[in-house]
């Protein structure tokens, strides 16, 4: 619907595919209700995608979606003008929602370097550059009269630095942030400059996720609201300890306000290429990442917080 109106309706949404496949006796029963039931049907509908995949493919047969995104010309432009891209964030998010939780391999449709307001992508009357020239100047707008959530990608100075007046300031990052004294800051990793300006619904797109996880998959959830990631594994046996590398990304984790909850392990955080090392056991498993100053509204992973070991709560 939101591809079809160029809108994103929180209100009302139809689960397509199983419309598609006739798995309703009834047109009506495909309706869902609610954002939170939306979401939870896109996510269902991509999930089921990767099953029939695999059943009519075989189960080796990797899985990976080379075009998906959402049009940014929503609601007869109005972002363009008023700097509001909360539909199309929302819209991202949800698309985001859906893939991460069924750990799906995609690339966001699409980048195109000549898009403009006036003429989209400059083809089949679409708009679905995540980037686009005309949108730099909004971004740097809005920058000025925002503080920054987190420490400038092109700053990275701040974060590992380990001068006594930074070690003893308040705001000092947590205990597991690898503090590395002999970088060289003319390596590439610490003086490439990250130019933010022109993408449109950054907030969506970037996302943390498992780079490499030292067991299988089982679930992932990031809650954008509330600045929330939930990653549940199994991780292989036969080795008393084991490394998943989590991306986790500072616009959205401020290093002086992390707070880690896990089922086992201790942490390492690489502020420099924002890869958060967790060395975990065998077994189910499960990390959960958020702010301290905000509120947790997702439910809890653990029936029993209190069972958990005290080194496995950082915060």
């Amino acid at each position: 619907m939101t591809l079809m109106y160029k809108t994103w309706n929180k209100r009302i949404g139809i689960d397509t595919y199983g419309l598609v496949n006739k798995k309703y006796s009834n047109p009506a029963f495909a309706v869902v209700l609610g954002e939170n039931n939306i979401r939870k049907c896109i996510r269902k509908q991509l999930a089921e995608m990767k099953k029939d995949a695999k059943s009519m493919l075989g189960e080796r047969v990797p899985v990976f979606f080379t075009e998906i995104g959402i049009p940014f010309d929503m609601d007869d432009k109005k972002a363009y003008t008023t700097n509001d891209y909360s539909s199309q964030i929302g819209a991202l998010d949800a698309l985001g929602f859906a893939l991460e939780g069924s750990n799906l391999s995609y690339t966001l449709w699409c980048y195109c370097s000549t898009n403009s307001h006036e003429w989209g992508d400059n083809w089949n009357n679409e708009d679905f550059s995540i980037w686009s020239p005309d949108d730099k100047l909004l971004y740097r707008e809005n920058r000025s009269k925002t503080p920054t959530r987190a420490p400038s990608p092109t700053s990275t100075t701040d974060s590992i630095s380990t001068s006594k007046s930074k070690l003893n300031s308040s705001s000092q990052p947590p205990s597991f942030i690898k503090l590395e004294s002999n970088l060289d800051l003319d390596s590439p990793s610490c003086s490439l400059e990250t130019d933010l300006s022109g993408y449109r619904a950054l907030d969506a797109i970037m996302r943390p996720f498992p780079i490499k996880i030292h067991g299988t998959f089982e679930f992932a959830e990031f809650n954008l609201h509330n600045r929330t990631y939930i990653l549940k594994i199994v991780g292989k046996t036969g080795m008393t300890t084991a490394t998943t590398h989590i991306f986790l990304p500072r616009h959205h984790f401020a290093l002086n306000r992390l707070s880690i909850r896990s089922s086992s392990g201790q942490y390492t955080y690489n502020a420099d290429y924002q890869v958060l090392e967790w060395f975990h056991e065998p077994g189910h498993q499960y990390i959960e990442i958020c702010l301290k100053s905000k509120s947790r509204s997702s439910t809890p992973v653990s029936d029993d917080s209190n069972d958990l070991p005290a080194d496995c709560i950082i915060s």
